[in-house]
């Protein structure tokens, strides 16, 4: 895992001196090595820098930015399966001089081009400047895992690992995107490839860039890719066919130079992983998990009676007795995530993660489970609600009487009548509905609105899959992933997204096996039959209740994100809705899912505006 910054400078300036600043912004992410490269060609320079943190081949010998023939090389990622392609690439001639994951990437692209990734099983974004064809190509993972941002204008083609490495470049313009805003204050993160500023985009997941910059076109295409499936030994035993593909996607994982860990919240995601790990593939690894009695107490029960079983180190952390820690991490949100970002599991996971640099450099997590599996309470609730508003009789005479009162009332906000008003009506999103924060669109400034687009969607499990993969999955749980391990330098790694079980269960598993995570539990109740495992306890994984951040010690911080004057200096929220909403909450904190968006919102601001 790593970081790097790139600068294609079309007035040739070297641009070094600027890299070294902006990867310096990300060295957290490689704090191990570091390493630069600067090119002056006839219409173009190109500087890059790169940030490691060595997991494979810890030797100095495979530092980046990594040199092969007319290839440059900057990676950030892991290739699991890079043992087999590097027997491939041998078989035809190629030799090594490292044991590393980094040379049969460069090699692989030397061998079949760009087209190398679909060979890959991995998590990577990675960069490759061809200094004989004056060519640039941009990949990233079937799934997202690792992020790649990219901005251009007349002058410069600027990429990075973070964001803040290039909204901080001297050439960029901070114009604030307002889609962006509104998709924040909506979700609590930012649902689209175009990002907080215009003009900052992600490489989108699964596919790949190709830039002539002799001859360059700011509209390039992005092209997409699927990975070649490898054969597996397949029968009619649905269950053993994904034990067989889980065991083996964490096995590809478990392979690392460093030391590894694993998080584990209690739930059946991450103690089928500990299960497995141990019981399969006989490894005995350190795992962190954090607990708040305050939400639930099972996620305790259930970690310490399955480690009773597995018999590995278990760290656990009580919330209440970590209070310091957690009011540090809460109000440094702005400097750990570089956009807007109100998902409350950040807060727990970078202290795990902290804990955990302490003895690994890799973490194993469960995350993913619930996009490949259908592991969220709400796909039924929404599918089992669908069914019964559809038979409604007269449905478009209730769904007119509900609009008039909402336009009546225009200040009155019920996210259950919102909810009401989705299922009554054709082809909407009903995912989005669900999963809104529900903030009265008066706590925003006009010139924020959007008009959102939730028709044509037909609302199955299946499609709920796919919507939270694109979405969700992608905007929120992996780019809390990677900012969380990084920003404490450790390498996450993610065993459910493993694109060969993800095709298996999409081709294979019906909607029953779908809703509520059957399948998953099937195998997991095969790996704990002696023990009363409590299966009924609600999904929390490493939430914790709003009230930790909420607290009289961050009363004055919290006063002053949400004083009269900041708030009317940004322009972007009507100060008396919002006062309205701050104040409710003051005399006695109990009401914060909402809050918590715009006090996440507040510190971004005054970090990076």
């Amino acid at each position: 895992m790593c970081g790097f910054v790139g600068i294609i400078d079309f007035k040739k300036n070297d641009n070094l001196k600027e890299v070294k600043y902006l990867n310096n912004l990300i060295s957290y992410r490689g704090p191990d090595s570091e390493g630069y490269y600067f090119k002056r060609n006839k219409n173009f320079s190109i500087s890059v820098g790169h940030k490691r943190l060595s997991i494979l081949d810890i030797s100095k010998r495979s530092d980046q930015p990594f040199k092969y023939k007319n290839f440059v090389l900057l990676f950030n990622g892991e290739i699991y399966n890079y043992l087999d392609i590097k027997k491939k690439l041998q078989d035809n001639g190629y030799i090594f001089e490292t044991t590393s994951d980094t040379e049969v990437l460069i090699k692989s692209f030397d061998f079949w081009g760009i087209s190398c990734v679909k060979y890959f099983n991995g998590i990577f974004a990675f960069v490759i400047y061809d200094e004989n064809k004056n060519k640039v190509f941009f990949s990233r993972d079937f799934f997202g895992v690792k992020p790649l941002y990219i901005s251009e204008n007349q002058n410069n083609i600027i990429f990075a690992s973070e964001a803040r490495c290039v909204f901080q470049f001297s050439g960029f313009t901070k114009d604030i995107n307002k889609n962006a805003i509104s998709s924040y204050l909506r979700f609590g993160y930012i649902q689209s490839q175009q990002r907080i500023f215009n003009n900052l985009i992600s490489l989108e997941k699964g596919s790949y860039l190709e830039i002539d910059i002799e001859n360059f076109n700011l509209s390039k295409k992005v092209n997409f890719y699927k990975p070649f499936s490898k054969s597996i030994s397949i029968n009619e035993n649905i269950k053993k066919n994904l034990k067989d593909l889980l065991v083996n996607s964490c096995e590809k994982r478990l392979v690392s130079d460093a030391p590894i860990g694993s998080f584990m919240s209690g739930g059946i995601d991450s103690t089928l992983l500990a299960a497995i790990v141990s019981k399969d593939l006989g490894k005995k690894i350190p795992y962190f998990t954090i607990v708040d009695k305050k939400i639930s107490s099972s996620d305790d029960y259930n970690s310490r009676l399955v480690n009773s079983t597995l018999k590995n180190e278990l760290n656990i952390y009580n919330i209440d007795d970590i209070s310091k820690s957690i009011n540090e991490i809460f109000c440094n949100i702005g400097s750990y995530f570089d956009e807007p970002f109100a998902d409350i599991s950040v807060i727990p996971s970078i202290f795990l993660s902290q804990v955990a640099s302490n003895k690994v450099k890799v973490i194993i997590t469960g995350d993913g489970a619930d996009e490949i599996f259908g592991g969220y309470e709400k796909y039924d609730l929404i599918l089992k609600r669908h069914n019964l508003f559809s038979k409604l009789p007269k449905k478009n005479i209730l769904k007119k009487i509900i609009n008039y009162y909402q336009k009546k009332f225009h200040n009155y906000n019920s996210q259950s009548l919102n909810k009401i008003f989705a299922h009554l009506s054709d082809n909407v999103n009903l995912l989005d509905e669900y999963n809104n924060y529900g903030l009265n669109s008066n706590i925003i400034s006009p010139k924020f609105l959007i008009e959102q687009n939730n028709n044509n969607f037909q609302n199955s499990i299946q499609n709920f899959l796919k919507f939270e993969k694109n979405h969700y999955l992608l905007h929120d749980i992996l780019f809390k992933l990677d900012r969380c391990t990084m920003s404490k330098s450790v390498e996450g790694r993610e065993p459910y997204l493993d694109y060969q079980l993800n095709e298996y269960v999409e081709n294979n598993l019906d909607q029953n096996s779908l809703i509520n995570k059957k399948a998953l539990k099937e195998i997991h109740k095969d790996y704990f039959k002696s023990i009363p495992y409590d299966y009924d306890s609600k999904k929390k994984g490493f939430a914790i209740s709003h009230s930790h951040c909420f607290n009289d010690n961050n009363r004055n911080f919290i006063n002053n994100l949400m004083s009269e004057k900041f708030l009317k200096s940004q322009d972007v929220f009507n100060y008396q809705e919002v006062s309205k909403l701050y104040k409710k909450n003051n005399k006695q904190f109990h009401d914060f899912k909402q809050l918590y968006v715009i006090v996440c919102f507040q510190m971004w601001w005054k970090k990076w505006m």
